[in-house]
């Protein structure tokens, strides 16, 4: 499937969301079965001066997502960057 990897062992299931799309797919996904989650404010967000942080997402810097079975827990995690505000990476 594309912009999406998974392995699992017995104990947990790891998803790689390679393409952001597929990561506001799965936020607004959440927020259909009552989990709100406001997407466009995790994934981005616009300061005052202009400057932004947004979530970086590729092949090489994948959000992943882990579900450990026995402890019933979800953990994401991703990678921010941040811009100034002439589009200048800060990172």
């Amino acid at each position: 499937m594309w912009g999406i990897r998974s392995t699992s062992t017995p104990s947990q299931v790891t998803i790689d969301i390679l393409d952001i799309r597929k990561a506001r797919y799965f936020f607004n996904k959440m927020n259909e079965d009552q989990v709100h989650v406001e997407t466009e404010e995790l994934l981005r967000r616009r300061y005052p001066d202009s400057s932004y942080t947004e979530v970086v997402i590729s092949e090489e810097k994948p959000m992943k997502l882990k579900y450990r079975f026995n402890a019933e827990i979800l953990s994401i995690s991703f990678q921010y960057g941040s811009w100034n505000r002439h589009g200048v990476p800060q990172h």
